[in-house]
């Protein structure tokens, strides 16, 4: 579990600057996700100065060795019910999902480095009651491998 230390980090971490004047944090992710294999970790950047993914960005993820668990979806963009459950991302061990807000001037793409517009959904279900949450247990995948209900 994060302590206040690694949450703070994260909380402050959102730019590539931030990203590569402290190479801890992404270690501290590395680490997260070795702790806690039944949890699924979403990084959300920006990139107001239209970095490279190919040439700045992806170096960095891939010096830290978090791309092994990166999610990488089958088709961009994807729709919500496209989305795999938790329980799916936790069984193929695919548990971090990283979105940047803009492309970077290049155009380059990075599999694993996905857009958050057109990708993020915020969507606020009319009957909570209904809402499934797939558990994060182990064999919870095989259990819940279903779409989620709302």
């Amino acid at each position: 579990m994060a302590g206040p230390s690694q949450v703070q980090l994260f909380a402050y971490a959102h730019r590539f600057v931030a990203l590569t004047s402290n190479p801890a944090f992404l270690k501290n992710v590395l680490r997260f996700l070795e702790d806690n294999p039944y949890d699924v970790l979403t990084l959300l950047f920006t990139n107001p100065e239209g970095l490279s993914f190919q040439d700045q960005w992806a170096p960095v993820f891939e010096a830290a060795n978090v791309t092994d668990y990166a999610y990488v979806p089958p088709h961009m963009p994807m729709a919500y019910y496209d989305w795999p459950t938790v329980g799916e991302m936790i069984a193929i061990n695919q548990r971090l999902v990283i979105f940047i807000d803009y492309v970077g001037k290049d155009g380059t793409t990075v599999d694993y480095i996905l857009p958050e517009f057109g990708m993020v959904r915020s969507i606020i279900p009319s009957y909570f009651p209904r809402m499934h949450l797939v558990d994060t247990l182990p064999g919870s995948a095989e259990r819940y491998g279903k779409r989620r209900t709302m």
